[in-house]
């Protein structure tokens, strides 16, 4: 399993702009410190630590599962990040028919000081079939990576969360009756 994520996280930094990557190398031998966007790397080897049973799933099971991805308005090609995970997670777009499907939501990157972060959201939502808001349960986590400093080089570190918030949303109410 541990293999399956380092060769996806992998996998998923080839798509990464080749110049944020030499960005960091250059900028680490220039001795300052790397931009913003390198940050990104330690992030979504989070995301696919958090996506590994989605993704062990997708191997064993041929069949496609609906998915609903958000990702930011900037920071990376996203069109292409977000192919890469469809095809991981065996992932189609979810119709009208679906009973439920499964969400991604990558929150826009923050940077204070020495400090990046995204909110990540994961879980599995059910439409109720008289409109109500959909049932379901959910995970919330703000992830975050450090820029350090070792003599006179810097780079990002490892990316953490230090809580995930789990929640059920309320079930499907059962439809009223009208009284004639």
């Amino acid at each position: 399993m541990r293999a399956v994520n380092v060769c996806f996280a992998f996998g998923l930094i080839m798509l990464l702009p080749a110049g944020l990557i030499e960005a960091q190398t250059a900028s680490a031998s220039m001795r300052t410190p790397p931009p913003d966007s390198a940050a990104w790397p330690p992030l979504l080897t989070h995301v696919m630590g958090r996506l590994a049973s989605h993704i062990t799933r997708a191997a064993l099971d041929t069949t496609p599962q609906p998915w609903r991805m958000t990702f930011p308005d900037s920071g990376l090609r996203w069109q292409q990040v977000e192919a890469h995970l469809r095809s991981a997670l065996r992932a189609r777009s979810v119709t009208p028919a679906d009973s439920m499907f499964y969400e991604l939501s990558i929150g826009a990157l923050t940077v204070k000081s020495d400090t990046a972060r995204i909110e990540l959201r994961d879980g599995v939502t059910r439409p109720c079939a008289n409109g109500d808001r959909p049932a379901g349960f959910g995970n919330v986590e703000q992830v975050f990576v450090v820029r350090y400093q070792s003599g006179s080089r810097y780079f990002w570190g490892g990316a953490r969360s230090p809580n995930v918030l789990h929640g059920d949303r309320a079930p499907c109410s059962a439809r009223r009756r009208q009284n004639h």
